[in-house]
């Protein structure tokens, strides 16, 4: 890991940390569909609206709203890999994988 690489994972961790935050991260698209759509059925709102979107498609970026509480959704395509994240305060994202079985983590992890 270059000098940058590490000095940008150090400050990524430090906001995660003091912001509390939680990232449920490395989604494949079938699962980001299910727990968007699971969410969206509990309340939660999508910023901007929600638009038909596809595995196939090159990046996205969107915020779940109820209340006072946001969850960010990043979606990227990279050549063959693609994934999806989730990030928000951690006690809404511990329940969040915990109710559609996908790991918490504390920080964003390298692929």
């Amino acid at each position: 890991m270059g000098f940058f690489t590490a000095l940008k994972q150090k400050r990524v961790t430090r906001k995660f940390t003091k912001h509390n935050l939680n990232i449920l991260q490395h989604l494949t698209f079938d699962k980001m569909q299910t727990i968007l759509q699971g969410l969206i059925s509990q309340g939660w709102e999508l910023y901007p609206d929600y638009l038909d979107t596809s595995d196939q498609s090159n990046a996205w970026e969107a915020k779940l709203r109820k209340g006072t509480s946001i969850l960010e959704i990043n979606w990227n395509t990279k050549g063959a890999k693609s994934d999806g994240s989730i990030v928000g305060l951690e006690r809404i994202i511990v329940g969040v994988g915990k109710e559609f079985d996908t790991p918490v983590f504390k920080t964003p992890t390298p692929e």
